[in-house]
């Protein structure tokens, strides 16, 4: 029975696509030069969040700024972003993504 997937299930799975991205890019040796390696990363990431692959939907990409962002960036007269910490998106895996694409791979070097 098909079921609504929870954020953690959400996170992994995405994870597990940018690992796959990851591998695939690494194996590209034929003519590409570091640079076009990394761009057809870059490149790769980027179709994965706007949802036209086949491995994910669209993803919700947008700043995060607080109300207290703003009020500092005003008084420093900086530009600043969007305040979008009250919306209402459902399945936030923003946040600690960076730390976790090592958790799972580490974990399973280790268990090699």
């Amino acid at each position: 029975m098909s079921h609504e997937l929870n954020m953690e299930q959400v996170r992994d799975e995405f994870l597990q696509n940018l690992r796959n991205l990851c591998e695939f890019w690494s194996d590209q040796v034929h003519d590409r030069t570091e640079k076009e390696k990394l761009y057809g990363l870059a490149h790769s990431i980027l179709v994965m969040i706007d949802g036209n692959s086949l491995c994910s939907p669209p993803f919700i990409l947008a700043p995060d700024y607080s109300e207290e962002d703003k009020k500092f960036c005003i008084e420093e007269g900086y530009d600043y972003y969007s305040v979008n910490r009250d919306s209402n998106v459902k399945c936030n895996i923003a946040g600690e993504l960076h730390y976790m694409l090592f958790e799972t791979e580490n974990e399973e070097a280790t268990k090699e």
